[in-house]
């Protein structure tokens, strides 16, 4: 945490704040690496109690879609 602490913080330092757009290309990258790591997991796991498990569980879209969106405006609160 601390780590983390200390590579934030040369941002607050910035005189044009207008900068800060471009490290929100480091969330974006996060991102897409988490749904691909996810993505993998799914579909590498062994021990699903069906023999081929469906590939979308259509009841468990709008939680997860939920999930993500919830993340995102948070991200997003501060421009409107």
């Amino acid at each position: 945490m601390l780590l983390a602490a200390l590579l934030v913080l040369p941002t607050v330092w910035l005189r044009d704040l207008s900068l800060l757009s471009f490290l929100s290309v480091g969330g974006i990258f996060a991102s897409v690496a988490l749904l691909a790591l996810v993505g993998w997991e799914g579909a590498t796991v062994t021990g699903f109690t069906h023999q081929h498990p469906p590939f979308v569980t259509w009841p468990g879209v709008p939680v997860s879609l939920g999930l993500f969106l919830f993340c995102f405006s948070g991200a997003q609160a501060g421009v409107w």
